[in-house]
């Protein structure tokens, strides 16, 4: 999964002309495991966009590799359409709207929607992301009324989705590795939709299938709301 959203990163950073950051978590990059070789390894299988220089426009790509040495510099003045630097207030307008533009095209044109694990209806449903994601899997073995969204993209945001599958969830369990419950706070910003169960671990340790088990067992049972694991 992170190999496949790490081609579509750059195809997407070429597409639009604009940073593309991808969320790795500790366990994924501190895990060590065998693969089989992962299908459309060659740059063909996501084509790039084509690089253009017109003379009402213009476009540049740098591509930096970390650890080269290599700099990038540049100021944070507007431009132009000849792209010369300018403090014209309505340029500053039209490019801000512009760029702005490309979330909302890149959502309507590129976004898929997140998966759902699980039956199509379910006693509760569980929402997270990363790689919380095998530990949720293996946990719902222990469940028939339980289902899982899995978000890969936060921004843009998928809102009709979420708010599809969300509004129409008897109980809601938010599971994540934070302190805050950042993805709960998300989604209430995007959505309106305040998820009251959440099941936090922030002491550098996976989240387990067995907790998982457990907080899904006190939600349906209707016990506690709030889980968190700090060992303090």
């Amino acid at each position: 999964e992170a190999f496949y959203l790490t081609k579509q990163a750059f195809y997407l950073a070429d597409k639009y002309s604009t940073p593309v950051i991808l969320l790795v978590d500790k366990n994924i990059c501190e895990g060590d495991q065998s693969s089989e070789v992962f299908e459309g390894i060659g740059a063909a299988t996501l084509p790039l966009s084509h690089l253009w220089v017109g003379t009402t426009a213009v476009r540049h790509r740098q591509e930096l590799r970390p650890g080269s040495g290599e700099f990038f510099i540049t100021n944070s003045d507007e431009h132009d359409d000849t792209g010369f630097s300018t403090e014209d207030a309505a340029i500053r307008v039209k490019n801000m709207n512009r760029r702005m533009q490309k979330l909302v095209d890149c959502a309507n044109t590129d976004m898929p929607a997140p998966q759902l694990y699980g039956p199509a209806r379910a006693d509760l449903t569980i929402v997270s992301w990363g790689s919380n994601k095998g530990a949720i899997l293996e946990a719902l073995k222990n469940f028939e009324n339980v289902n899982f969204l899995h978000l890969t993209w936060l921004s843009p945001f998928p809102v009709g989705a979420v708010v599809s599958v969300l509004s129409k969830a008897k109980n809601v369990l938010s599971v994540e590795s934070n302190y805050s419950g950042q993805l709960a706070n998300l989604i209430r910003e995007k959505t309106g939709i305040e998820i009251t169960n959440l099941l936090l671990k922030y002491d550098g340790r996976p989240i387990y299938s067995e907790e998982i088990v457990n907080k899904c067992r006190d939600v349906l049972m209707g016990v506690s709301k709030v889980v968190s694991f700090d060992y303090h």
